[in-house]
């Protein structure tokens, strides 16, 4: 699955490929929760007021630099190379404490909120418009609800709500996740332990552990991922995620899933769905010296051995005319000289000749 703003962005990038285009969007619903995607608030967990036709109401925590800079003296002046600002950390805004470093009149009050350089503050929180934020609904972890806690315009019972929610997505043990950073990024899997902020993946193509840390594992599908249907009237259908959807009343999530071949378009509760992987050939081996490097002989030599050596592989991509220089891992073999390679910049697999391919 690739996700673009256009139709157009798409068949840019997969040129000569035969596609079948879905559009998809995501409107938030009033009292949800969103994620930013524009610095300084890039990955910031924000709260959904209103969502009008083009931008959304939101408010976020600040991320203010308090620190007073004084004016540019007059006169030639040589330049004097800094570096680049860290981003502030999150605190609610004090009127208290901006004045005493700005001045009194640096800030104004307006009834209820606050105005500090062209900026409205409402019980702490950054409020403001904005249309940059990620197409599908937030799951806050627990230490960033606690910090909307002091929002008066949040119902109570929507934090409990957060809260419960963010319970029941927990990761235990036997949970089929997905891999999304580091190591493995792409694989599925299945948790083993779990130990503090790390959990051990038993990967499904291969006998294969891996430590990760939990914020590098999905647990529940998301948007632009594959399922397959375990349970109901649709049972073993397969699709592409376009769109979650919260029920407002209850603690369920539904899913809308779409399946390319079919054109068919379906919805189910989150917790009926697994991830899915597509079967490949994978063939039997014994255990084979490993080779030192690719060269012009990995072809004649991957072939004694069945190619099975290959699989983890870190590889990019030489001689494709469209995934050219991108890079990503062997996942699996297939009959032939090809490979099953998973193209880290799009998490999609690809079905490359073996002379494609160096590391």
């Amino acid at each position: 699955m690739v996700e673009a703003p256009s139709g157009k962005d798409v068949q840019d990038v997969c040129d000569d490929v035969p596609l079948c285009l879905k559009e998809t969007s995501y409107i938030p619903p009033r009292c949800s929760w969103v994620r930013l995607t524009q610095p300084p608030y890039h990955g910031d967990l924000a709260y959904m007021k209103e969502y009008g036709v083009f931008r959304a109401d939101v408010l976020v925590v600040p991320r203010l630099h308090l620190a007073f800079n004084p004016p540019a003296w007059s006169g030639k002046r040589k330049h004097i190379h800094t570096k680049t600002k860290a981003r502030p950390e999150p605190q609610l805004f004090n009127v208290c404490q901006v004045r005493e470093i700005w001045g009194e009149d640096s800030v104004e009050k307006r009834n209820q909120v606050f105005a500090f350089k062209n900026n409205i503050y409402e019980d702490g929180y950054l409020s403001f418009q904005t249309k940059d934020f990620r197409p599908e609904a937030a799951v806050p972890m627990t230490d960033k609800i606690e910090l909307f806690c002091h929002a008066e315009l949040i119902s109570r019972d929507f934090l409990e709500f957060s809260l419960d929610l963010v319970a029941s997505r927990r990761l235990h043990t036997g949970n089929p996740v997905k891999i999304v950073l580091g190591e493995g990024q792409g694989s599925l899997g299945t948790v083993k332990s779990i130990v503090r902020e790390e959990a051990v993946v038993q990967l499904s193509s291969l006998n294969l552990e891996l430590t990760l840390l939990t914020n590098a594992i999905w647990v529940a599908a998301r948007v632009g991922d594959q399922v397959i249907i375990i349970t109901g009237h649709h049972s073993e259908f397969t699709g592409w995620v376009v769109s979650v959807i919260r029920d407002k009343n209850s603690d369920l999530e539904n899913l809308v899933i779409y399946d390319h071949k079919t054109a068919e378009e379906i919805v189910v509760p989150s917790h009926s769905v697994t991830f899915h992987e597509a079967p490949r050939i994978m063939l039997t081996c014994s255990e084979p010296p490993p080779p030192t490097n690719f060269g012009p002989h990995l072809a004649v030599e991957a072939k004694k051995h069945h190619y099975c050596y290959l699989i983890g592989r870190h590889v990019q991509i030489i001689k494709h005319t469209r995934w050219k220089y991108y890079e990503g891992f062997i996942k699996g073999t297939e009959t032939g000289d090809y490979l099953l390679v998973e193209i880290k910049a799009t998490m999609r697999t690809e079905h490359l000749h073996l002379s494609q391919l160096s590391n």
